[in-house]
């Protein structure tokens, strides 16, 4: 067996409704009483003059006095609070006076929740009162004044959020203040933390906004400040790597052959090193708070890769121009020969390049002057 059943509305009723409707058309405003979504515009025709004389006939006291109730909660402009309350937060400019104001406005907030939660109450208990009603007209009153309330609610409720989210973004913005007696007034805005051997870098915009009367709340004006910022643990001495020439009077030994009509005889000579040289060099720069004059110590090798140099000396950087002179000893890697001999006869060249060994030299082998820039 399949059971249904249906609620109608009274035939006499509709009727009366409909000649309500048909009474509100010829004064330009065609408002159905049942749909919610014209509920501003019948509210707009002082229904709720009508609805306090509506009410008085009530036969639930309680009803009459929970409307009464209600009618006192819901005629705070809210509305109105909340948007003065976003006016003066945008001119807020001293921290000190953006403490006291938060204060008083989380107070504020507090009174309104309270205020909606208690109407929310007093909305419920209505509806469900609404059963003692025997006046379909009166129901109906009813329940669009409740629905009125509910709009209401709903719009301070969303403005009382916006509101509470940039209060609680001023707040957070006024933690941990500064200990520097120097730097008064300063506020950490994030807590920056990395590891050891890393930069952080962050990029900072600063934005202006202005109220927007017409959506209620802030809107951009424009970005007034946008800077990337780079954290680094501070060392009294920085590390460059750069690019440069050096000078040296270094002497180096090499291995050549004189020849004659039957072979080759291997010969030991020495090489004067005296045009410059292009090299790398990591540089040690001491901190002394000046962009004029840096003093330096520094590690070079030239990209040679047979016998490179290797040079350790010092100078001083001029900071402002990244420019540096330097000058020190230098080392470089000598041949030895490993099976043949000087004074040997060989048949072919390939035979001494094949056994001439590099060996790195302890002993320095001049001096070296170098000039490194963009570091």
């Amino acid at each position: 067996m399949i059971w249904k059943d249906s609620t109608y509305l009274d035939e006499t009723d509709k009727t009366i409704i409909d000649f309500g409707e048909l009474l509100v058309n010829q004064f330009g405003s065609p408002v159905n009483f049942l749909d919610p979504g014209n509920l501003g515009i019948a509210l707009n025709m002082n229904m709720l003059g009508d609805f306090n004389e509506i009410k008085k006939t009530f036969p639930s006291q309680t009803i009459e006095s929970d409307l009464s109730e209600l009618e006192i909660l819901i005629s705070r402009n809210i509305y109105e609070e909340v948007e003065k309350a976003f006016i003066q937060l945008l001119g807020i400019t001293n921290p000190d006076n953006a403490l006291s104001y938060i204060k008083a406005t989380e107070v504020k907030i507090k009174e309104y929740e309270q205020n909606y939660s208690d109407i929310e109450k007093l909305q419920e208990k209505i509806t469900e009162s609404l059963t003692a009603i025997d006046s379909i007209y009166q129901k109906i009153t009813v329940s669009m004044y409740i629905d009125k309330t509910k709009a209401i609610t709903n719009s301070n409720k969303i403005l009382t959020n916006r509101l509470k989210t940039k209060i609680e973004t001023v707040k957070n913005s006024l933690k941990d203040e500064s200990l520097d007696p120097t730097k008064d007034g300063y506020f950490r805005i994030r807590k920056i933390e990395f590891d050891e051997g890393e930069k952080f870098q962050a990029s900072l915009t600063i934005t202006e906004f202005e109220y927007d009367k017409e959506a209620k709340d802030y809107s951009k004006k424009s970005d007034v400040y946008n800077k990337s910022i780079i954290f680094q643990e501070y060392n009294s001495i920085a590390i460059s790597f750069s690019a440069g020439l050096f000078y040296s009077s270094a002497t180096l030994k090499g291995f050549g052959v004189s020849n004659n009509e039957e072979d080759f005889t291997i010969t030991e000579d020495d090489i004067t090193k005296n045009d410059p040289v292009r090299a790398t060099f990591l540089n040690f720069h001491f901190r002394t708070g000046s962009k004029y004059f840096a003093p330096l110590a520094q590690i070079g090798i030239d990209p040679t890769k047979k016998r490179p140099f290797l040079l350790l000396g010092g100078g001083f950087s001029i900071p402002i121009t990244k420019i540096a002179f330097s000058g020190g000893p230098l080392w470089t890697w000598d041949p030895t020969l490993e099976k043949l001999s000087v004074g040997q006869s060989i048949t072919s060249t390939t035979d001494l390049e094949q056994d001439i060994k590099y060996k790195f030299d302890m002993e320095p082998k001049g001096w070296y002057l170098g000039i490194q820039y963009n570091f």
